[in-house]
């Protein structure tokens, strides 16, 4: 990773997502956080996150102040909040956050092997793909002890983020095989986008072998 990022061709948004091979988001996510307001469209401020530290997880407020550095990031959401208040955000199944302080502006880079959703829109696949996924792992957080809810997240933390896409992958094909959704345009599609998923990743050589049970890994 370079100590500096030519932003010049980023759009006004304040954030951008990579596209990558897949059916599915990107494996790179900016957030540009200007000392200034820009007043260009979408301005963040701040960026929550959470990070893997060393004897668990914390969640992160990052200003334009931020301290530059390198981060190991937790699945879950990233969740930007501008001057006004209103929120973007994005989910990532773990992955690196480098921030880099390039006056007049500060940029968080996440970087990852799994895909990184982009939650800007209601109804498209990334959202869809994000909510299933956050079920799953709701699912599988009621299983473990309600008396240290830290464990589960410490816990996920450690998991590949390639793996953990693959679990919750295969899970999200086994549980729409008895619900094909034929008279539902949107989860028809979004049913093929999955199996598709699986595909490319198969064929690419990026699916882990094997692939443990999303029981089994969380």
């Amino acid at each position: 990773m370079t100590t500096a990022i030519d932003i010049s061709h980023e759009p006004d948004l304040g954030y951008v997502f990579h596209p990558a091979n897949g059916c599915f988001g990107g494996t790179r996510f900016d957030v540009i956080i200007h000392a200034q307001p820009t007043r260009r469209h979408y301005d963040p401020e701040k960026v929550q996150v959470t990070i893997v530290r060393q004897n668990g997880t914390e969640t992160l407020h990052l200003h334009y102040t931020a301290s530059p550095g390198q981060h190991r990031v937790c699945p879950g959401r990233i969740v930007l909040t501008d001057r006004v208040g209103k929120q973007v955000a994005a989910f990532c199944f773990g992955g690196d956050l480098h921030i880099i302080h390039q006056p007049p502006e500060t940029i968080c880079v996440f970087q990852s092997p799994a895909p990184i959703l982009d939650l800007t829109l209601y109804h498209n696949a990334d959202t869809l793909l994000a909510n299933e996924v956050e079920i799953l792992l709701a699912q599988r957080r009621a299983a473990w002890d309600p008396q240290q809810p830290h464990r589960f997240e410490q816990h996920m933390a450690q998991v590949a983020p390639a793996v953990l896409y693959a679990a919750c992958l295969e899970a999200l094909a086994a549980k729409f095989a008895t619900f094909p959704h034929v008279n539902d345009p949107v989860r028809r599609q979004f049913v093929h986008d999955v199996q598709q998923e699986i595909k490319v990743w198969q064929q690419d050589g990026r699916w882990p072998a094997p692939v443990p049970d999303l029981a089994e890994l969380l």
